[in-house]
C-alpha cells in the first residue's frame, strides 16, 4: 500500500509540475505565436462611431434641406460625406424625393 500512495502521489506531483510549467509556457511573451487576427476586429465603440458619424451627416443633409439648399448644393455637401456611413442610401432617396436627381436638377419641393 505504501507504494501505491508513492506512485499516485509521483503522478499528482507529475501532473502539477506539468500544468505549471504550460501555464508558465503559455504566460511568457514571445514563445507562443500571436493568433492571426483580422486588422480590423468590429467592436461596440466603433460601431458607436459609425451610427455618430451617419447620425450627423443625416443631420447635415436635413439642416441643407431645410435651409432651402438648391440640389448642387446638396450633392456638394452629400459628396463632401463619408460614403460608407449607414444612411447614405437614405440620404440619396430623399434626395430624390426632392427631385435632385443630380447636381443639375431643380428642387421640386
Amino acid at each position: 500500500m505504501t507504494r501505491a500512495r508513492l506512485a499516485i502521489g509521483a503522478s499528482v506531483a507529475a501532473i502539477v509540475l506539468f500544468v505549471a510549467f504550460g501555464a508558465a509556457l503559455l504566460n511568457a511573451p514571445g514563445l507562443l505565436p500571436a493568433p492571426d487576427l483580422p486588422d480590423a476586429i468590429p467592436t461596440v465603440d466603433s460601431r458607436v462611431r459609425e451610427v455618430l458619424r451617419s447620425d450627423a451627416a443625416e443631420r447635415t443633409i436635413r439642416e441643407a434641406i431645410e435651409s432651402g439648399a438648391s440640389c448642387a448644393q446638396l450633392f456638394e455637401t452629400r459628396n463632401a460625406l463619408d460614403p460608407d456611413i449607414l444612411g447614405i442610401e437614405t440620404i440619396n432617396a430623399n434626395l430624390r424625393k426632392l427631385g435632385c436627381h443630380s447636381s443639375g436638377s431643380v428642387r421640386s419641393k
